[in-house]
């Protein structure tokens, strides 16, 4: 949307949700509707934005428009590639952030694993440190669109980057902690 320039639907649309998000929210806060009712209700606003957005750039996504890349001066494949990435990305992070809860619920009984998932608290410098080396490699990894080879270097360089630090960083919390 942003990049076909039609940003008075983006930000109508975004406005609309919010209101609704905040009005369903409130009629949880007040019980008219019980919290299996939000979630409903949210995911079906959620699938109906998607559609609405799909349908304002479905012309633009599944064909090529001469005039779209000659206007902004940018290749629309290679933008579609980088948003699957970003898209990929952010469905393996959401899984991985709560996989290790869903694992706990099935060891622990229903007291222990409400405590470990309503006490753990994500380390923000491992998830800075990631991203900014995943936005990095993405782009990186966008301009080299065909090189197989740079494209497999590149991976092992950004893959051994995260595992020294990764690795370096849980050595030093696993000799260093303490119990409070």
């Amino acid at each position: 949307i942003i990049i076909t320039g039609r940003y008075a639907l983006l930000i109508a649309i975004s406005i609309i949700y919010g209101i609704l998000f905040v009005a369903i929210h409130l009629y949880y806060v007040y019980n008219y509707i019980s919290w299996s009712t939000v979630i409903w209700i949210l995911m079906g606003i959620s699938v109906l934005k998607f559609f609405i957005l799909l349908s304002a750039i479905k012309n633009d996504l599944f064909t090529d428009k001469k005039e779209i890349i000659s206007e902004h001066s940018f290749d629309l494949n290679a933008i579609k590639r980088l948003w699957l990435h970003i898209g990929f990305n952010d469905v393996f992070q959401s899984t991985v952030r709560w996989l290790d809860k869903l694992i706990i619920t099935f060891i622990l009984s229903k007291e222990l694993a409400a405590v470990y998932v309503n006490a753990t608290y994500e380390i923000p410098v491992f998830t800075l440190v990631t991203s900014a080396v995943y936005s990095a490699s993405l782009i990186k990894l966008n301009k080299l669109s065909g090189n197989q080879r740079d494209i497999l270097a590149l991976l092992r360089s950004t893959s051994s980057l995260l595992g020294i630090f990764t690795f370096s960083s849980l050595c030093y919390f696993y000799f260093f902690a303490e119990e409070f």
